[in-house]
């Protein structure tokens, strides 16, 4: 992952190789890969030999899968307060047991996560959260600390943490589970859970693998989808993400990436996350909220007496109001995105480099949506 940590390298072959072997002692397999670090000093894992289409290079047994349903609670009280909190909480008070107690059995799986967290904004220094100044970063970064901060007083409030813990420690865990997660459809319910080795491999905008759950033994597979040369690093893919949910929820951010996404601030109608390029379904969507949410009370009566179909112009009036609030919003999103980028940081490279992609991102999705906004007007 970008954002970890570097580890001493002759300590993290070790761990690695621990981590390997673990996963073999419990029926799983690990193919020709190795755990690496690029020039960049990103660790990633690369094939060791000529890997092929359809190839199985992983696979992780149940029995080392950390899934919400292996957190253990006292109560029936305790367990409808965490599905109130939901399943990302279930897994980092998990994480934090098993560190805690230091269980047998994990210890390899708890080597390979790394203590620091340094590429997410959640732990960068002031300085440098002054990089993304103007993006939507900063209210999104808000939200999260709120959040995060909540679901402590909570499981602290009902002893499911130490009272002593801190509020850096359960960001990291919380980060932790954030960034690692994987959706797991097993044959009778789709969970989320935590999977040792396959959080390692990084992210690229055209993957190489693809997972799923077999069927009878409910073990992870990872197979390669293309071939890969001997030498290469193996990269999975996280889904169409563009720089701004990629250092949110990550901690890194890509070069040339794809996608791109901005989000409107839309004043009393709250604020919307769109894509470069989002579907006509997604665009839609988009219109046909605001459309009900200007209408007058007389335009929203005639829709009703359509069967309350938003997807077409309710009125001339209403469709030009929601078109040009929806320029305004680009247009004060692109000028709020250039007056904030005269910050410079306190060094780190990284952060200066993840901080241009995203305002650059923001740029690209909300032009786009301007760009086609105005053709709709012209229409």
């Amino acid at each position: 992952m970008d954002g970890d940590v570097p580890r001493d390298e002759e300590n993290g072959r070790l761990a690695d190789a621990a981590l390997v072997a673990w996963i073999r002692a419990a029926g799983g397999t690990v193919g020709p890969l190795r755990v690496g670090v690029s020039e960049e000093g990103v660790r990633g894992v690369y094939a060791t030999a000529d890997l092929a289409g359809g190839d199985v290079i992983l696979e992780v047994p149940r029995a080392c899968l950390l899934l919400p349903a292996d957190l253990d609670v006292a109560s029936e009280a305790l367990d409808a307060l965490l599905s109130a909190l939901g399943d990302h909480v279930r897994l980092a008070l998990r994480l934090l047991r098993l560190e805690a107690a230091a269980e047998a059995g994990w210890e390899p799986y708890l080597a390979s996560l790394p203590t620091e967290l340094q590429g997410h904004p959640l732990f960068w220094p002031p300085a440098d959260l002054a990089l993304l100044a103007g993006t939507a970063m900063g209210p999104l970064l808000d939200d999260r600390l709120d959040l995060l901060r909540e679901e402590l007083r909570r499981v602290r409030a009902y002893a499911l943490v130490p009272a002593t813990l801190s509020e850096a420690a359960w960001l990291r865990v919380r980060t932790l589970v954030t960034s690692r997660v994987f959706d797991l459809h097993f044959p009778d319910r789709a969970v989320v859970g935590l999977v040792p080795y396959a959080d390692l491999f990084n992210h690229g905008a055209a993957g190489h693998t693809a997972w799923s759950i077999d069927a009878k033994t409910g073990a992870y597979v990872l197979r390669a989808t293309v071939p890969v040369a001997a030498g290469a690093e193996v990269l999975g893919h996280y889904g169409p993400k563009g720089d701004l949910r990629l250092l949110l929820h990550y901690g890194f951010t890509l070069p040339d990436n794809p996608e791109a996404e901005g989000v409107l601030q839309l004043g009393a109608y709250g604020a919307v996350r769109v894509p470069m390029g989002c579907d006509d379904q997604a665009f839609g969507a988009l219109l046909a909220d605001l459309r009900r949410d200007m209408a007058t009370s007389e335009e929203l009566a005639e829709a009703h007496d359509r069967g309350g179909d938003t997807r077409g112009a309710l009125s001339p009036r209403n469709e030009r109001a929601v078109l040009q609030a929806i320029e305004d919003a680009c247009e004060r999103g692109l000028v709020r995105l250039v007056e904030a980028a005269g910050a410079t940081g306190s060094g780190v490279p990284e952060r200066y480099r993840d901080a241009t992609r995203v305002r650059a991102s923001e740029r690209r999705a909300l032009a786009w949506v301007r760009a086609a906004v105005r053709a709709l007007q012209r229409t």
